[in-house]
């Protein structure tokens, strides 16, 4: 009797150890939701998420084994009913806790990748999809605007119209969380700090990530009292008291964050009115604000471009080009929508510099349209040669 109970204790000693390492250590490397990985990231008392669910998760079994138990007679019953609900509960929890190969998984996939800095990864992943929805459009624009390549490369890739570049806010927490890394690598930080407000909200006060960007926000607007509240909150965390004791220094230290490599750059992007909230219903306009509050901020630059691009507003692009482009290089599909413009005003040509291979394929595209327009594949034709072209847009998207 005395060997039983020992094994018995042994056994689910063990489960509760295991499931409790792997709960913590899910939460910690990424393999978790974000809604499964915020309960166990912001508890007051450290691994105190991780270890209620696995002591309920072990609770459960020794129940079911203390019931199930009585109906058995006989040691090596009894042992073998132990070992097989230890393993059950582990496999439960383990696979609870999963992610399941489903689309889903995919956006966990990429918002991973997102919060870990690792454009390449979204890029080698979504250009094999055959999923165009504007979120994963918006996960790779942000990709190639991340390696300053949005300008260059954006047309290698389905683009629908401007929301292909942030979607319309609705009140869901992971479109949020997506919306508010967006802005911030736009260098739209009132926005950035709004939508991580939103899904903040929506979480119930308990996403790091966002309680992450609510710290970078209003350090950057100078508000430190509620920085130094969300530095709180974070450092009673397992995963994030580091992090947050490290934003301590920026505290009434304005000099501080603008000397900082992440902070100071977009610092410098907040206009002096500092009122920015698409008041006007513009992301294009409040990208210029940003611009002549911060010229040199490239990533603002480039979605500011890509923005009239996708509007298909060639008169504000060639706007944005004379006050904010002058002496810059010209990325590709710039260049292409400069022709364009040039139709009707060819000295935009010289003074772009534009390159005599951009010159010869716009000459390509219009004969080969010019041939083929009364073809009924006409378009299947012109993609097959010319689909990684801003002309190929400008001519079908609405």
């Amino acid at each position: 009797m005395k060997r039983e109970r020992l094994f018995r204790s042994i056994v689910w000693e063990l489960v509760l150890a295991g499931c409790f390492i792997f709960l913590q250590s899910a939460g910690r490397f990424g393999f978790l939701y974000d809604g499964q990985k915020h309960l166990f990231s912001l508890w007051s008392i450290p691994y105190a998420g991780a270890l209620s669910v696995a002591l309920a998760a072990t609770l459960a079994g020794v129940l079911t084994e203390t019931f199930l138990r009585k109906l058995i007679r006989g040691g090596k019953g009894r042992a073998a009913l132990t070992t097989c609900l230890a393993v059950l509960v582990s496999a439960a929890v383990f696979v609870a806790y999963k992610p399941s190969p489903d689309g889903k998984d995919l956006y966990k996939e990429l918002d991973l990748y997102m919060y870990q800095d690792r454009p390449d990864d979204i890029i080698r992943i979504l250009s094999k999809t055959k999923d165009n929805s504007y979120v994963y459009q918006n996960f790779l624009n942000w990709a190639l605007a991340r390696k300053g390549i949005l300008g260059e490369d954006m047309f290698k890739y389905p683009q629908t119209d401007p929301y292909s570049l942030i979607l319309e806010w609705r009140e869901i927490a992971y479109t949020s969380v997506l919306m508010s890394n967006i802005y911030y690598e736009m260098g739209h930080i009132a926005l950035a700090q709004r939508m991580a407000f939103e899904a903040n909200v929506i979480y119930d006060n308990s996403n790091p990530r966002m309680l992450q960007r609510l710290v970078q926000t209003n350090l950057i607007f100078g508000q430190y009292d509620v920085a130094e509240k969300y530095i709180a909150r974070l450092e009673k965390s397992c995963s994030y008291r580091k992090w947050a004791a490290d934003q301590r220094k920026f505290l009434w230290d304005r000099e501080m964050i603008l000397r900082d490599p992440e902070l100071g750059p977009k610092a410098r992007c907040v206009p002096h009115d500092n009122n920015l909230s698409l008041s006007k219903n513009d992301l294009g306009w409040d990208l210029e604000e940003i611009l002549r509050a911060n010229p040199g901020h490239a990533a603002t630059r480039e979605y500011a471009g890509a923005h009239f691009l996708l509007a298909k507003n060639l008169p504000g692009f060639k706007d944005f080009l004379d006050e904010f482009m002058e002496g810059e290089p010209l990325p590709k599909s710039f260049k292409e929508a400069v022709m364009i413009l040039s139709e009707k005003e060819p000295s935009l040509v010289g003074k772009w510099g534009i390159d005599p291979e951009t010159l010869g394929r716009y000459s390509d595209f219009k004969s080969f349209y010019s041939g083929n327009s009364r073809r009924s594949d006409l378009r299947q034709r012109l993609r097959s040669r010319f689909g990684d072209t801003y002309w190929l847009y400008y001519l079908y998207n609405r």
